[in-house]
């Protein structure tokens, strides 16, 4: 049974400022969601990304990836290696590693954080392509974040400050999970060594086909513009970006950065036009909407009448 069938979280939606401009002029695009919250998504009319609002705060969250990201997703309360399996995550990781070892000048004595770490994949796949150097993560999640230390050989805590300097950060498909997104690049930035170099990968807005690519843990939407501007407001310039296509997961875009010696740039530089593609899928996206509930509607249906066909069969077989 789909846990997000039978139980959702407890959140509560205000109306909030932009993530990247922090400016308050939206255009509602899409009214619903895959779990029918009845999420907006909306475009910053300032700078052009996509997001949700209104939407929960920072501290309520924090609370939800804590306590009930995994249950609500995925089914899980601890992780093991059939939950790895059966997600896939062993293969897609050992995809990223790849890319990864080459990007970010990965050698014996770098210092890698993956923030978001989830239950250690990509610490698996680092060490089983002979990554020897330090990695660190950034966990919410106790049960996952002992899993990850072990399997990976890594240190994982819940803060950013548990960790010292840094030579490279991943942050694999969280960025658009993120309250406080610039504000949480800054803070790696202030931790990174000179010369540092960032790994963001999200999915691609741009790809989107239906109301089920929008959903409450994905709270930002983002082109290959509104990432590059995300991380200049950050502090970081980007190297390399690039759509690219990863084994069971979503088309995605994906950006090597380098620590700016400074803030590069205002969000207010970014020409929200440019966004008017991703818009345009957005409103296709929402179109999809009156089939999306019905099918979510059904689902229900079954979900509840599967007792009831259980006890008709051992009926039957009792009877007979």
């Amino acid at each position: 049974m789909n846990p997000a069938l039978s139980s959702r979280p407890q959140l509560d939606f205000k109306r909030q400022p932009c993530l990247l401009c922090g400016g308050f002029e939206f255009k509602v695009l899409a009214r619903q969601d895959r779990h029918l919250f009845g999420l907006q998504t909306v475009g910053c009319v300032g700078c052009g990304l996509l997001q949700t609002n209104p939407r929960p705060d920072e501290r309520q969250l924090d609370d939800f990836y804590a306590h009930h990201y995994r249950r609500f997703y995925q089914g899980v309360v601890d992780p093991d290696a059939r939950y790895v399996a059966k997600l896939h995550k062993d293969v897609r990781l050992r995809y990223t590693t790849g890319f990864l070892m080459q990007a970010l000048r990965l050698g014996s004595e770098t210092r890698l954080l993956d923030y978001g770490c989830g239950e250690g994949s990509l610490f698996v796949a680092l060490r089983e392509a002979g990554f020897e150097g330090q990695l660190y993560g950034v966990e919410l999640n106790e049960q996952f974040a002992r899993f990850a230390a072990e399997q990976g050989r890594a240190t994982v805590g819940p803060r950013l400050s548990d960790f010292g300097a840094l030579d490279a950060v991943v942050i694999n498909h969280v960025l658009e999970h993120l309250p406080q997104p610039v504000k949480l690049l800054g803070e790696l930035r202030a931790a990174m060594a000179p010369g540092g170099l960032i790994y963001v990968d999200v999915p691609d807005a741009l790809e989107y086909t239906t109301v089920g690519d929008l959903h409450i843990a994905h709270i930002m939407h983002f082109t290959e513009s509104t990432l590059a501007s995300l991380l200049r407001r950050g502090g970081f310039e980007p190297t390399s970006i690039e759509r690219h296509a990863p084994p069971h997961h979503p088309r995605s875009i994906r950006v090597v950065a380098r620590v700016a010696t400074q803030a590069l740039g205002d969000a207010s530089t970014t020409n929200p036009t440019s966004e008017a593609p991703a818009w345009h899928r957005m409103e296709m996206v929402a179109g999809t909407a009156w089939r999306w509930t019905v099918r979510r509607r059904l689902q229900s249906i079954a979900v509840l009448r599967q007792p009831v066909v259980r006890l008709r069969s051992l009926w039957r077989k009792v009877a007979s």
